[in-house]
């Protein structure tokens, strides 16, 4: 399995960050998901967490899968914003990765 956590921010056509309402985040969730990132990233013990504002989690069981492959597809998904934006790509190591303090991911009852 190749691991990685993604950023994407987006920017107004001005390059300001953070003055984009949520709506244009939105857009940006359900592209990211489409295309098979997630919000939620799990623990060894099963506890799945929500990742902070504008960060990602991809697993692929492909492991021919670059850095360069997740960046492409991030970008498509950033492009659909009609945005501009910065995206940094961090694949992880076998040792996997550590965190501090997020919020365990609440149960949607449908």
């Amino acid at each position: 399995m190749k691991r990685f956590t993604v950023r994407v921010q987006l920017h107004t056509k001005e390059g300001k960050q953070y003055d984009l309402d949520s709506e244009t985040y939105k857009v940006l969730h359900a592209e990211m998901q489409s295309l098979g990132f997630t919000k939620t990233i799990e623990s060894v013990r099963g506890t799945i967490h929500d990742l902070p504002s504008a960060e990602y989690n991809y697993i692929s069981s492909n492991n021919g899968v670059t850095k360069h492959d997740i960046l492409g597809a991030a970008k498509e998904a950033g492009k659909a914003t009609g945005q501009n934006f910065s995206i940094l790509v961090n694949p992880i190591a076998d040792v996997g990765r550590c965190w501090y303090n997020l919020d365990e991911t609440e149960e949607s009852e449908d």
